[in-house]
């Protein structure tokens, strides 16, 4: 059986953008702290992200995680406000190529 596979390869400044949009969007506070940095994490069923925000305090630097889930939510939302078209009927995943993250859409045979 016959399939499409399309990959969609993201800098560190559109994941940092995509994680932004996503977490601000999230906590419907536009006065949320930047994240300063994304560190990707390889799990079991996708990739998550360990995000670093710089903001108030002694240690200048506050943390979370974004789930694998929230994490593509994030990535599929940065593709729509780009204007990236994406299939409708397609197995949508993240995954990493070293450094690197790469959306993979898989697109059955008809």
């Amino acid at each position: 059986m016959a399939k499409e596979i399309r990959i969609i390869q993201f800098d560190q400044n559109e994941v940092l953008l995509g994680a932004q949009n996503f977490v601000t969007g999230r906590s419907r506070n536009p006065n949320a702290p930047p994240i300063a940095r994304v560190t990707l994490i390889a799990g079991n069923d996708g990739v998550m992200g360990e995000l670093h925000s710089a903001g108030p305090g002694a240690a200048g630097e506050n943390s979370g995680v974004i789930q694998e889930k929230d994490f593509l939510s994030a990535m599929l939302l940065f593709c729509k406000q780009k204007r990236i078209r994406l299939p409708m009927r397609a197995v949508k995943q993240l995954e990493m190529n070293g450094a690197s993250l790469m959306l993979s859409i898989t697109i059955p045979s008809r």
